[in-house]
């Protein structure tokens, strides 16, 4: 093979030389006629090259130097596909080594690199020009006697580097580390696995010192296919469930398992079928169980997962997984003390069996604290008159607790107690369970969770002494520890339906009363309504009707419509209520009110007044009540805002449907901005600068500037029109260029808007400066006005590009835009930020 070809096989390295500099050059230069085909063909190629760090393209430069400027002899390391490519070019190997130094002058700088990398098409096709100015005349005389454009030669290129690429493009780095550096039969045998020719793959090792090697493996892998991805989609275990459940961002678990469970074994399951997973080391099959992983009685294990992707990257989970030590049943009132603080521990109370007691191992008698170690309790209840099933209690591992002042450690655990124990204001109640101290207050510094077997649908309070009971209305999001956690404050508690129970997750312990609302009324006289249920209101008289003193529905005389007794029930939603949009939460349960069995009632006269008791603490900083309904007909919930009073909201109504009241963040205040900038005082756009600054459309610089005077690019006129026309965001076009810039979003919703339209269908130019005629044909389009085909009266106006003649005629006779002193248009002038405000300032009016 000729001399020149072989120089020219440097393509397969300095591929990335080609990557890093005319690789985006898919449009026509020295009359090349490229079509869209052509862009099609290096799409893979352009999202490589911008995979690369400005070091890895200057690594790739040298390496290319080397071999084509450097070497006097190449090893012979293309196939014979990419042999062909190259002879038909034709090229001397002087012209080669010519054309590579032009590019490299102008590639000298990460700078350069980098502003390549990022700019757009306009400015690589500028590239390309400054490229082939720049070669010697020879060369410029042999492209043209072989009829060969700039472009055709770096498409060859291009087909070249990716016929280099593919092969290399699915291979992990440790593979990749041992085809070009372990010794010959290592790297023979890992070639021949991904089916490499030798001889190829033997020639380019030969010709690289081993820190060209490492370069080129790290370049091979960040623009390969390889992925990345080292993220479990699944993750199960044999016994006890994860907490939190599982989600692929979360890497750390705890399982508790029964105290009987000697064994567990994991399952997981990775997101990428060519990940590599490990559990405590041993490589176990994607969906597959682990093998078993022994549990000592008493004791925490620790298991890990590693998860490796095809790139090594790797990522780790753990699941620490608690199997208590089952401490023998105590008797009624006998007491078990606890080993330390860091032995978990599972009782099982018997039936019949009352005010058995833990305590701590130790507590500090200047704070009255204990920490005590994870322990489940289980507690059987047969209690005729009360709650039957299994109570089920669980203390964080080193949860603090502290007691009045005096304790001794101990806490009682979960006693139940007959309903009839205990009484609620229109409810009926269904389970009584004492927990703690009888007459003390117990606060933990983590969330303790409680089970209530059968109870889900039902409302909780807890009560303390003889004080009145507090309804518990806040909706713990999930049933984890890490959720109650974070969502519960100091002496806080939660609740949630699971299954068939009721979960209520509490940071204090003391009595706790499940019940059943019942709807009750009065001022309406009684009669009628049949055997519907609710509360009987007669129109003429009007009545109130309370929930358990949660909500309390007051409806006026004249309100309801017609004169026949009505029922108005007012019940809690018991089903998953319908969800609440981003920013807000539920501040405890919704409610539905019908008339009559009708969920749908329109008040025939205003005043119905709707008050919520609802609990302050569970308001998290900057957080606000307001009331909201249901609007079954869009699917979403409205605010209503009420009238708030200590732990009440109000709010008047004239409708029945679903509603709740709703925890907001509360948005701050903000005062009319002040604009002071230092360097508009007199000038002639000082009061336009103003107006779309106190607009928040534009801003001045960090030294207290605006520059009126400075050019605008595109992107930034293209943010301006957005915010001053304040248009909605929009999924709207994404051009090449601008996929990965900072004005993204807006130039979407712009082009969904029908603002802009771009140089072409890939390719908008955010970063070049606008010119006055583009900026009119964008305002006009903006401002939607009609086009004016009059033409207008500036000396200048045959240099108007055709395309823009009727918009920049509307927007003069909009009297939005005008020519300078001197009766001309500047149509391709660069235009002022100055310029660019008093046109949108001037739109808007």
């Amino acid at each position: 093979m000729r001399k020149v070809q072989l120089k020219f096989l440097s393509f397969v390295l300095a591929s990335i030389f080609f990557l890093s500099t005319v690789i985006t050059c898919n449009v026509p230069v020295a009359n090349a006629a490229i079509g869209e085909d052509d862009l099609g063909d290096i799409a893979a190629l352009i999202a490589k090259f911008q995979k690369l760090s400005t070091q890895q393209v200057q690594d790739a430069l040298d390496i290319g130097k080397r071999i084509i400027v450097d070497s006097s002899t190449i090893p012979d390391i293309l196939n014979s596909e990419q042999k062909q490519l190259l002879r038909n070019l034709g090229l001397t190997n002087a012209q080669i080594v010519s054309a590579y130094t032009s590019v490299m002058t102008q590639l000298n700088t990460p700078e350069k690199i980098k502003e390549l990398q990022t700019g757009g098409i306009p400015k690589l096709v500028s590239f390309c020009n400054t490229v082939e100015a720049s070669f010697s005349q020879e060369l410029k005389s042999a492209l043209v006697a072989k009829g060969l454009t700039v472009f055709e030669v770096v498409k060859t290129a291009l087909d070249v580097a990716e016929l280099s690429f593919n092969p290399f493009g699915d291979i992990p780095k440790a593979e990749l580390e041992a085809i070009f550096t372990e010794d010959t039969g290592i790297s023979a045998e890992t070639a021949a696995r991904y089916g490499l020719n030798w001889a190829n793959v033997e020639a380019l090792r030969d010709s690289l010192t081993l820190q060209e090697k490492e370069q080129l493996i790290d370049i091979l892998v960040t623009i390969g296919n390889v992925s990345d991805n080292a993220d479990l989609s699944e993750l199960t275990v044999s016994s006890g469930k994860l907490d939190p459940a599982f989600a692929p961002a979360v890497t750390a678990y705890t399982v508790v398992v029964d105290s009987s469970v000697d064994r567990i074994n994991v399952t997981p399951t990775a997101a990428d079928a060519a990940a590599v997973i490990k559990v405590n080391g041993t490589v176990v099959a994607s969906g597959t169980a682990s093998g078993d992983v022994s549990l000592s009685e008493g004791s925490s294990t620790v298991i890990t997962v590693a998860v490796t992707a095809q790139s090594e990257t790797e990522k780790g989970y753990t699941l620490t997984v608690i199997r208590p030590k089952g401490l023998p049943a105590p008797a009624t009132g006998g007491t078990i003390t606890l080993e330390d603080a860091t032995t978990p521990v599972s009782i099982t109370v018997p039936a019949g069996v009352t005010g058995a007691k833990i305590q701590a191992a130790s507590v500090d008698p200047a704070t009255n604290e204990a920490i005590f170690p994870f322990v489940q309790a289980q507690v059987i209840s047969n209690m005729q008159g009360a709650v039957q099933g299994t109570i089920a209690m669980q203390i964080p591992q080193g949860t603090v607790v502290k007691g009045p002042a005096g304790w001794d450690g101990s806490i009682t655990l979960p006693t139940v107690k007959l309903n009839s124990s205990e009484s609620i204001s229109n409810g009926t109640v269904n389970a009584v369970v004492e927990i703690g101290l009888p007459d003390g207050i117990l606060t933990f510094d983590q969330a303790v969770r409680l089970l209530i077997p059968g109870q889900a649908g039902k409302s909780v309070a807890y009560k303390r002494g003889n004080n009145a009971p507090v309804p518990i209305t806040r909706i713990i999001s999930a049933d984890s520890q890490a959720a109650a956690n974070a969502e519960l404050g100091d002496e806080e508690d939660g609740k949630l339906d699971v299954g068939a129970d009721l979960v209520i997750w509490t940071k204090h312990f003391t009595t706790f009363i499940v019940y059943k609302p019942t709807s009750s009324g009065g001022g309406g006289g009684g009669g009628g309504g049949g055997t519907l249920p609710g509360v009987s209101i007669v129109p003429s008289k009007g009545g109130t009707v309370e929930l358990a003193d949660a909500v309390k529905l007051e409806i006026p005389a004249g309100a309801l419509k017609g004169t026949a007794t009505v029922k108005v029930l007012l019940e809690r939603v018991v089903t998953t209520p319908p969800a609440v949009p981003s920013g807000f939460r539920l501040l405890g349960d919704v409610y539905a009110l019908s008339i009559d069995g009708k969920s749908n009632y329109t008040f025939n006269e205003p005043g119905v007044t709707l008050t919520f008791t609802f609990d302050p603490a569970a308001l998290d900083p900057g957080e606000k009540p307001i009331a909201a309904y249901y609007d079954e007909t869009a699917g979403s919930w409205v605010d209503l805002g009420g009238d708030v009073s200590d732990n009440t909201i109000s709010v008047t109504i004239d409708h029945f449907t679903k509603f709740a009241v709703l925890a907001m963040q509360e948005e701050e205040e903000e005062e009319p901005p002040v604009v002071s900038l230092n360097d508009i005082a007199g000038h002639w756009a000082e009061d336009n600068i103003k107006q779309l600054v106190a607009r928040d459309a534009i801003t001045g610089y960090p030294d207290g500037s605006f520059k009126p005077d400075n050019n605008i690019t595109r992107a930034e006129f293209a943010t301006v029109l957005v915010k001053a026309f304040g248009l909605a965001p929009q999924s709207g076009k994404v051009f090449t260029d601008t996929g990965s810039h900072w004005a993204k979003d807006f130039i979407a919703t712009a082009a969904s808007y029908g603002i802009i339209k771009g140089y072409n269908d890939v390719a908008f130019g955010p970063d070049d400066l606008i010119t006055r005629e583009q900026m009119a044909v964008m305002i006009a389009r903006a401002a939607q006005l009609a086009a004016v085909s009059d033409g207008t009266p500036f000396g200048d106006a045959a240099s108007i590009s055709d395309w823009a003649k009727d918009a920049v005629a509307a927007a003069v006779e909009a009297g939005i835009i005008q020519g300078y002193p001197d009766n001309t248009f500047k149509p391709q002038a660069n235009a002022t930020r100055a310029e660019a405000v008093t046109v949108i300032v001037n739109a808007l009016k």
